[in-house]
């Protein structure tokens, strides 16, 4: 997820298996030097965009990866 941190530009957060939106935004907060309210607001986005994530993949699990696209031959 990308974040615009004002007159520094742009950072991205990479998340992984097993992280937090919580523990994310702490992070990237802490390295920013961002206030502390910008946190809740950053979890809030965090939690959004892997709930948006998370039925995709769940999705992309559901195809069969032994055939050429999903498709039986």
């Amino acid at each position: 997820m990308d974040v615009n941190i004002g007159k520094n530009g742009v950072e991205r957060i990479i998340v992984y298996e097993g992280d937090t939106a919580s523990s994310l935004a702490e992070e990237f907060c802490a390295k920013h030097k961002l206030k502390r309210e910008m946190k809740s607001k950053l979890v809030t986005l965090l939690e959004a965009q892997i709930a948006g994530v998370l039925p995709k993949i769940m999705e992309d699990d559901d195809v069969d990866t032994s055939t050429e696209e999903g498709k039986p031959k």
